[in-house]
């Protein structure tokens, strides 16, 4: 590839392909380049007119940086360009010194994005990894995999190691905020996914209710705009208080993450080790509740027994009254 190189990027705005991004603005990106963003939406997401004919007709013009960057323009075409996105291309375009722009087409991605590699053309293509397990993978198919074996130029596929799931145990107790408080300020970065496990007494729900049909596997995981719902949350039997709630709602702002909820019913020591596996988790950290030596003897510790059979690093977080109970 000598002058005159058309590099592809696909992009659908995730962290994965912003990985990829990243990955090819460092690695094969040189000054006189070309660097094509190629976006896929779904067929009919755009405003009526002249965007029906590009559905149909080879996808848009090749859009320039400075009107990709412009939300009103982008509204016509669907597409809302995250800030890291067009931070990246922006940095990209003045230290490289590169033309970048986007073209978007509508349709299934793997046929798309072969398509754009014909049209364009591109001399090569770099593609993220969604991370599917084997059996999503088999189900749904692998846009990396699809382009990777039908493209007819160079296919890099990037894979995205993903952002941490950083479970908390929380019983909405001073020590449960303790540790909370303790991973978002020492543990958490932004992208990961901040899932609050609460485990509840088996039974804990509204009879006839659906709960019922969790109470083996859990809840579904429950975003943060249901957990601080007390509507919501009343089905479940849980109540997170307001410090909880701050402590979460501050941090999923503030640090740009991923706030999530599960559920589970029976014994807690049991139930945070099942969260670890069936999540799965990257870490855990729970509080340590401050028992003392007899009653650790006779109740046992949720704290020594997930650290003693969970499957992911674990953090015990000491609350401060911890040692006055000897």
């Amino acid at each position: 590839m000598a002058a005159d190189r058309r590099l592809g990027v696909a992009v659908d705005f995730s962290p994965s392909s912003k990985n990829a991004l990243k990955w090819a603005v460092d690695n094969i990106v040189r000054k006189g380049d070309y660097l094509i963003l190629v976006a896929v939406q779904p067929e009919g997401h755009y405003e009526e007119g002249e965007m029906q004919l590009w559905a149909i007709s080879g996808g848009s013009p090749l859009i320039p940086l400075s009107e990709f960057s412009d939300p009103a323009t982008m509204k016509k075409y669907g597409v809302k360009p995250d800030p890291e996105t067009l931070d990246i291309a922006n940095t990209a375009a003045k230290q490289k010194e590169v033309m970048v722009v986007m073209k978007i087409y509508w349709g299934d991605p793997r046929e798309k994005l072969c398509e754009a590699i014909d049209s364009i053309p591109l001399s090569c293509m770099v593609v993220g990894n969604r991370g599917l397990g084997t059996l999503k993978r088999a189900i749904m198919g692998s846009v990396s995999n699809y382009v990777v074996n039908n493209g007819s130029c160079p296919v890099t596929v990037v894979k995205h190691h993903g952002h941490e799931r950083v479970g908390i145990a929380v019983d909405f107790s001073p020590s449960g905020k303790n540790a909370l408080k303790w991973a978002v300020d020492n543990v958490i970065r932004k992208g990961d996914h901040l899932i609050l496990v609460s485990v509840r007494p088996e039974g804990h729900y509204d009879e006839g209710d659906q709960i019922q049909l969790w109470e083996a596997t859990g809840s579904p995981l429950i975003p943060l705009s249901e957990f601080c719902d007390p509507i919501i949350m009343k089905r479940y039997g849980v109540k997170p208080d307001p410090e909880t709630l701050d402590i979460v709602t501050t941090a999923a702002s503030q640090t740009q993450i991923e706030v999530l909820m599960k559920i589970y019913w029976g014994d807690p020591r049991e139930k945070l080790c099942e969260a670890i596996d069936t999540i799965p988790l990257s870490c855990i950290i729970v509080g340590n509740r401050g028992l003392g030596t007899l009653k650790r003897a006779i109740m046992g510790s949720v704290s020594n027994y997930v650290v003693n059979n969970g499957s992911c690093p674990v953090t015990v977080v000491k609350h401060h009254d911890f040692y006055e109970n000897f």
